[in-house]
């Protein structure tokens, strides 16, 4: 009933949804609309990379798994332990979870790797029009609903295709591997919470998302440049393509025609005024690759540049439309339980050391660690540079301890949350959440090795 229930989210509207089920009742365009608000603004990721990684995506899960009982009272959602399944299966692309009447392949073999078979295989994600509409001085950001082709999905990934898309590689690489019991145990072992938050980001559901979604690119481009630009066939990509979009030195295109290349580039008048050097040094990726980039002559630089100018086209699961992927609601329990085992254990083991100040330890350079303030922008066609105030990740809205989310009446007492009030909400304990854990083991892991017990 679970993926039936999911499936009416994913083929009803709003409004008919809530004249029929309730107030609680929201869309999969709504799923849509609000990652992206949150993740795909351009002044900073407000969802991720930062100390609101953990409450934004369990309350973003309980919000639909309320959607979901407002169809049957009896649906909880369920979650996935991609830790369990790459323990397991000799490839954990041989989970059940990727069967047809389950959530689909996880890599189609189709050109533009559509998700077109099986229960999903009829979703097309939303058309954009609606959300065009939008002024970059009062937001301080880049419209971040629409891309070149109209759809509703990160401004910056401008797949031609309107299906799902997902791909088990970047640019034909595939150098991240699944999380196992080693990397959840990593997390789990977290002395603060601020380790523990950045390590749930980056190196255990960040994966996942990499690797359902994928990045692919039909140019030639790494062979027409020089073979030093290799490494960036990668993760990277996509990573270092961001920072050089939120600090304004790349555009994307808001509106293509279907013949269009629709690509993001760096405007001439930027490779004039500042050269490839420091583009990248102002942007940040200078800082990420130094070792290699100081090697370079500016012809390499500029190869650099040309590459990761665009993203090519991004499977949706590792954008910030991701939650349109209807395996995106399974995927944050993993993460939930490895943080509430810790905090049962703290109860209940003065052995156990866990402080929990509000706190997020950063030790990725590939995102931004600060916030680029777009507000002196008139519009998409002014070329004037943002802002940017590198002093961390806690300045961007969101992550912050005080900071309310947009969520709210979860128990139906008109209540609000800020991250701290949430975190101290979601504690396993707490006999006001309105929903439990079957288990906090992790007995797939061997015990002697991992003693999560």
């Amino acid at each position: 009933m679970y993926l039936i229930s999911l499936n009416i989210l994913y083929t009803t509207s709003k409004s008919d949804g809530v004249a029929k089920y309730g107030l609680k009742f929201i869309s999969a365009e709504d799923f849509s609309y609000k990652h992206l608000n949150g993740a795909a603004r351009v002044d900073c990721d407000h969802w991720h990379d930062g100390a609101g990684i953990l409450n934004h995506h369990v309350a973003y899960t309980l919000e639909v798994e309320q959607a979901l009982q407002s169809i049957d009272p009896s649906i909880s959602m369920p979650y996935w332990e991609y830790a369990m399944d790459s323990t397991l299966y000799d490839d954990w692309q041989d989970s059940v979870i990727f069967n047809d009447d389950w959530f689909g392949d996880n890599s189609p073999g189709n050109d533009l790797h559509e998700l077109n078979t099986g229960r999903w295989g009829d979703v097309l994600v939303p058309l954009g029009d609606s959300y065009k509409e939008w002024s970059i001085a009062e937001t301080s950001s880049l419209n971040p609903f629409v891309n070149g082709r109209g759809h509703l999905r990160s401004p910056w990934n401008n797949n031609p295709s309107r299906y799902i898309g997902r791909y088990n590689s970047t640019y034909g690489a595939a150098e991240i591997d699944m999380p196992s019991c080693s990397i959840i145990y990593e997390c789990y072992s977290s002395v603060d919470l601020g380790k523990m938050l950045n390590c749930l980001n980056g190196v255990t559901h960040g994966p996942v998302h990499v690797k359902i979604g994928g990045a692919w690119d039909d140019s030639d481009q790494y062979t027409e440049f020089d073979d030093a630009v290799e490494f960036l066939k990668s993760v990277d990509r996509v990573l270092l393509f961001k920072l050089l979009w939120r600090t304004g030195y790349t555009r994307c295109p808001t509106a293509c025609d279907d013949v269009d290349e629709c690509t993001c580039s760096i405007p001439q008048q930027y490779l004039v005024s500042y050269g490839a050097k420091e583009i990248l040094v102002n942007s940040g990726v200078w800082d990420v690759h130094s070792t290699i980039l100081k090697k370079f002559i500016d012809s390499q630089l500029l190869s650099v540049l040309k590459i990761i100018q665009d993203p090519g086209v991004v499977g949706d699961m590792f954008t910030s439309a991701a939650s349109f992927d209807p395996i995106f609601w399974p995927l944050h329990g993993q993460i939930e339980r490895i943080i509430g085992l810790k905090r049962i254990k703290l109860m209940t083991d003065n052995d156990i050391l866990f402080e929990e100040g509000w706190s997020f330890y950063n030790d990725d350079n590939r995102v931004l660690n600060g916030v680029c303030d777009w507000s002196g922008i008139s519009s998409v066609d002014d070329l004037t540079l943002p802002n940017c105030d590198f002093s961390g990740a806690q300045s961007c809205w969101g992550h912050n301890a005080d900071d309310v989310l947009e969520w709210s009446n979860f128990i139906n007492n008109n209540e609000i949350y800020s991250n701290k009030d949430f975190y101290d909400f979601i504690h396993p304990w707490n006999e006001k959440l309105p929903y439990v854990y079957d288990t906090y083991s992790f007995s797939y892991c061997d015990s002697s090795t991992y003693p999560f017990e």
